[in-house]
């Protein structure tokens, strides 16, 4: 028998505020026993060859170590997708948006400023900086990390929507607001397509089947009224403060892959982002109160920051 240990090496941060050990998620890969040890995280300044200050260069790593005991131990690439899915659960989970290729939740920017008198060649070094945090996400807690083992034991990714979810939060932090509302949409639109499909198959109406794949209603007439029709609830009484900004979302959604997007959504960004975190995590509920296995539902979003938030 041999003892196996592996690390894979990200460059991301996963934010948690708890030094203390956790006990690691244990997984079954081939008939064989795979321990997944709590992220080990760091953060280093780097200095930048060829710069003209001092400034460093801010650089983050999490390794994901997985531990197994096996007389052939499998290489190592067989096991990535193991911690591929570990880190997948972190981000939707606890809305850290970046985790996976990503540095961190936080837009710095950080530069030197070399001012030289030519005619006396007295020089003046200055730095300056700036640095910004539009969404302030959940920090990965024990209680949440024992959760992620059970859908890593059953092979399970999160949903597309909330992958998707994250990559618009992603576009925000980087300014690529465009971007970051046709994402935003997108991912409640598959939300509420993949959700009215699993109500339809579960009813085994033929004609309701028949009326869904041949009308295809727009997001407005099947979020205020086939949802609830199939479900019982309604989200606009559920959540009444984020339904009219779901509309919104949605209807920006349409216009920001056409043309440029107006300072009026701009400004709407922030409280478009909670919407959506709102409307994934109210829709989770439903989906599974009904049968479908999701994994667990992700905690909503501390705040934004940001025009009109």
């Amino acid at each position: 028998m041999k003892s196996a240990t592996y690390d894979f090496l990200f460059p991301t941060h996963v934010f948690f505020l708890d030094p203390a050990p956790w006990p690691p998620l244990t997984v079954q890969f081939q008939g064989t026993q795979v321990r997944i040890q709590k992220p080990i995280v760091d953060q280093t300044g780097h200095p930048v060859p060829g710069s003209i200050g001092n400034e460093r260069l801010d650089v983050y790593s999490t390794i994901v170590r997985l531990e197994l005991s096996s007389n052939a131990p499998p290489d190592g690439h067989l096991l990535y997708a193991l911690a591929l899915q570990c880190l997948a659960w972190i981000k939707v989970l606890t809305r850290q948006y970046w985790v996976g290729l990503a540095g961190s939740g936080s837009k710095s920017v950080r530069g030197s400023c070399l001012v030289t008198d030519l005619t006396t060649g007295a020089t003046e070094p200055t730095n300056f900086g700036a640095f910004a945090t539009p969404i302030i996400p959940q920090s990965l807690s024990q209680e949440i990390w024992v959760q992620i083992g059970q859908p890593i034991a059953s092979g399970q990714f999160p949903r597309t929507s909330d992958l998707i979810f994250c990559s618009g939060m992603l576009a925000l932090r980087d300014g690529n607001l465009q971007e970051a509302i046709a994402l935003l949409g997108i991912a409640c639109e598959i939300e509420l397509n993949e959700c009215l499909e699993s109500l339809i198959s579960v009813r085994k109406d033929v004609v309701t089947d028949l009326l869904y794949e041949r009308t295809r209603p727009d997001f407005k007439w099947k979020l205020n009224n086939l949802l609830p029709t199939l479900c019982g609830k309604k989200f606009s009484e559920d959540v009444p403060h984020w339904h009219g900004h779901l509309l919104r979302l949605y209807e920006c959604r349409g216009t920001s892959v056409h043309a440029a997007v107006s300072p009026d959504v701009f400004r709407n960004a922030p409280h478009f982002v909670l919407a959506a975190d709102s409307f994934l995590r109210w829709s989770h509920g439903i989906r599974s109160a009904h049968g479908e296995l999701l994994g667990p539902c992700p905690l909503s979003l501390q705040a934004t920051i940001g025009p009109g938030a």
